[in-house]
């Protein structure tokens, strides 16, 4: 079940930081760079953003999340996680169809990932989305950038 949850309720906020350290540990294992943001946000800051969350719950726990944020050009996907101990069962990609739903058939999508995680541009072209070019963000943190129209 994927539910919109609201980042300022600290609880949740916890949990969803923890998933989403857990996650991103995975990523920065496969790109070889441990300098990605979500790695070292705090609470404080995650709770600042200004995105809509929504979580895949099952059996009362959260395996996966989704953070979407509205701009002038579509939407933007700004988090996508899922629990390390629930990798391949189709989770992320429930979570991009709920948003896709969300948006509608006439908003643009956009997506990034570190350019060397493998199973995460996978998923993304294969549900649609089109690598549109790659951005360094940082010492040794280059991004595959992703758009679904």
């Amino acid at each position: 079940m994927i539910l919109k949850v609201s980042i300022q309720d600290e609880a949740l906020a916890e949990e969803i930081l923890k998933l989403q350290k857990r996650a991103y540990k995975v990523e920065a294992e496969l790109i070889g760079c441990n300098r990605i943001p979500p790695l070292y946000e705090t609470l404080e800051q995650l709770q600042q953003v200004n995105e809509l969350f929504f979580v895949y719950m099952k059996q009362d726990v959260i395996s996966g999340a989704i953070a979407i944020e509205h701009k002038h050009a579509g939407i933007h996907i700004c988090r996508v996680m899922v629990d390390p101990s629930s990798f391949r069962k189709g989770i992320a990609r429930e979570l991009l169809t709920y948003v896709e739903e969300l948006a509608g058939n006439n908003t643009p999508l956009f997506v990034s990932t570190g350019a060397n995680n493998l199973p995460a541009i996978r998923l993304y072209t294969a549900v649609g989305y089109e690598q549109v070019g790659t951005k360094k963000v940082g010492e040794g943190l280059l991004l595959a950038q992703f758009i679904k129209k």
